[in-house]
């Protein structure tokens, strides 16, 4: 937003006609005398137009226009913008998210559990302020793929760019822990959480899911687990990123509700089940409102000056005109 510090020196460009008119339109002394022949009655004197008059007219141009430009900055223009400063720091938020290929189960509508998962977590990031946020996935490995960050935008980049199945086809429920209270150790929020995000049970992994979670318990992480899918069978579709082939079945969802149970309990967070869709979006916005540090804020506001650039055309300008009067014209004071 622009603004003037020196508002009242704006009065200053009301000066300008009437100086303009006195020095260039009215009537001066020792000007030639207009002659008005009453006799003559054939053409007029007919005033040719040449590079005299054009430079003359160009250098007053510039002149006047370059004392406007010195008026305005003589005001002060200021361009003026507000940041919110936090005064405390936020929660930090780590979601560590299950990417192998039972994700890809269709129970969940028309979307499959990991474009579910996908969705409601960038509605939960959108819906954050000030709270760094992280990301692990996990297959058969575990990978941090966004550290504790307020960047929210690369956050949300990195979300869409993720797919099942690029860390192997098994379920290491214990590595995606361990990853993420690795990097969680030397964070200074306000509080730590953790949301687990998985519909498999514990298959692979040189870590139990237990032993992780006393881990996050001793660095003070609350653990959130939800439950994704539900028992029967659905239909699995998902293309092997390393081959590109894509295979189709049926698959017989199911996940250890127990362990994880044992998980959350272990570290003071609770265990959700997210059967559907519409249960999976409730239970982000329950874990939003459990996971709030306080927050305070101050706006600041910023001021930069902007009479610099007016101060530089002015001069230009003026020069200009001393170089077509003085030089070209050969005008002399």
């Amino acid at each position: 937003m622009w603004s003037l510090e020196r508002p009242l020196y704006l009065l200053a460009i009301f000066a300008v006609p009437p100086l303009l008119y006195y020095m260039h339109l009215g009537p001066r002394r020792g000007a030639v005398p207009r002659l008005t022949l009453e006799v003559w009655r054939g053409d007029g004197f007919v005033r040719r137009w040449t590079w005299h008059h054009v430079a003359a007219v160009l250098a007053r141009v510039a002149f006047w226009v370059g004392v406007a430009a010195l008026i305005v900055a003589a005001a002060g223009p200021v361009t003026l913008s507000r940041e919110r400063v936090h005064l405390l720091p936020g929660a930090d938020v780590m979601i560590v998210l299950d990417e192998s290929p039972s994700m890809s189960a269709r129970d969940y509508g028309e979307e499959s559990r990991f474009e579910s998962a996908l969705q409601v977590i960038r509605d939960f990031v959108a819906g954050r302020e000030n709270d760094a946020i992280g990301l692990v996935t996990f297959s058969d490995r575990a990978a941090l793929r966004v550290p504790l960050t307020t960047e929210y935008a690369f956050l949300q980049r990195s979300i869409d760019g993720l797919r099942v199945m690029t860390l192997g086809d098994a379920t290491a429920i214990g590595m995606g822990i361990g990853v993420a209270s690795l990097h969680m150790r030397q964070s200074s929020g306000a509080s730590r959480a953790m949301i687990l995000m998985t519909d498999g049970e514990n298959n692979a992994g040189e870590i139990l899911p237990e032993t992780a979670a006393e881990i996050a318990a001793e660095l003070g992480i609350r653990i959130y687990t939800v439950g994704m899918g539900r028992a029967g069978d659905t239909v699995l579709e998902f293309t092997n990123p390393e081959t590109g082939e894509t295979s189709r079945g049926i698959y017989r969802g199911r996940f250890d509700e127990a362990l994880l149970r044992r998980v959350a309990q272990a570290t003071g967070g609770r265990y959700f089940a997210a059967s559907e869709q519409a249960a999976l979006a409730s239970i982000f916005a329950e874990i939003d409102g459990l996971e709030r540090a306080e927050t305070r804020s101050r706006i600041v506001v910023h001021r930069r000056p902007r009479h610099a650039p007016l101060l530089l055309v002015a001069m230009i300008l003026i020069l200009i005109e001393v170089v077509l009067r003085r030089v070209l014209l050969r005008e002399v004071l």
